[in-house]
């Protein structure tokens, strides 16, 4: 078993970017994963206070799928995002400057909706992270079960539909779940598995076009009686992870 591919997603609700490497620290979540959301007209979040809440008060692929199909890749040092819209065209935004926080909130109105109402304000926690579950833990999905979902729906589905940090290979379909309960090593990082994540209607969106092409959460519930995919991971010792790195299960 092994580490495949790594992502984060540093705007929630947009596209992820893949990592060849990641840093991570105990008791943490994934450096820049959900590190940014953006918060609608009807959001509780408050920028004189900024606290984690919950993703209904967030811009969500859930209610906005186009929002799957935009790009993102998120500079760190600088404070830079990049953006490549559904159109293909690409876009920069420095976040230190006002007036790009507002082009950025007005690009992305543009896939919005009644259900999210604009305007769009760019939303962060200091130190934090803006992920739907406030338990400081990151996801890991198994290639073979992405298989089984696809080859049983008859759709030729993108991994990105599950919005997942970390993949692996050399497992059958659904074994990740018997490691709930159990750690894990990638690498020299040791992880707690603490639960299946259960799926929303984002999964229901085409990441190449935007639109809804499965009702996933159905689909899910008729062919294997449940609507999960995925585990989270608390991270229990910190340390640099990469594709290739070996996988290991302590009982």
């Amino acid at each position: 078993m092994q580490l495949t591919d790594i992502f984060r997603y540093p705007v929630k609700g947009l596209a992820p970017e893949s990592l060849p490497f990641v840093d991570l620290e105990a008791g943490r979540p994934m450096a820049g994963d959900r590190k940014f959301a953006l918060a609608h007209k009807a959001s509780k979040y408050d920028p004189a206070d900024p606290v984690w809440v919950k993703r209904n008060n967030f811009v969500v692929v859930a209610l906005t799928p186009k929002l799957a199909t935009i790009v993102t890749h998120y500079d760190d040092a600088n404070g830079i995002i990049r953006v490549t819209d559904h159109d293909g065209a690409d876009h920069s935004f420095n976040l230190s400057k006002p007036e790009d926080l507002s082009r950025f909130g007005s690009l992305i109105e543009n896939y919005g909706g009644a259900a999210q109402p604009a305007p769009y304000t760019l939303a962060h926690v200091p130190g934090g992270t803006l992920a739907d579950r406030d338990t400081q833990t990151l996801s890991l999905h198994n290639s073979a079960s992405h298989d089984a979902v696809s080859a049983s729906s008859n759709i030729q589905l993108s991994r990105r539909r599950w919005r997942g940090n970390l993949w692996c290979d050399g497992l059958p379909a659904w074994e990740e779940f018997s490691w709930i309960g159990k750690e894990i090593n990638i690498g020299s990082v040791r992880f707690a598995v603490t639960e299946r994540i259960e799926r929303c209607a984002a999964t229901s969106a085409n990441t190449s076009t935007g639109e809804r092409d499965i009702d996933m959460l159905s689909h899910l519930s008729t062919t294997y009686g449940h609507r999960d995919f995925g585990v989270l991971c608390r991270i229990i010792s910190g340390g640099r992870i990469q594709p290739g790195d070996q996988i290991q299960v302590h009982n």
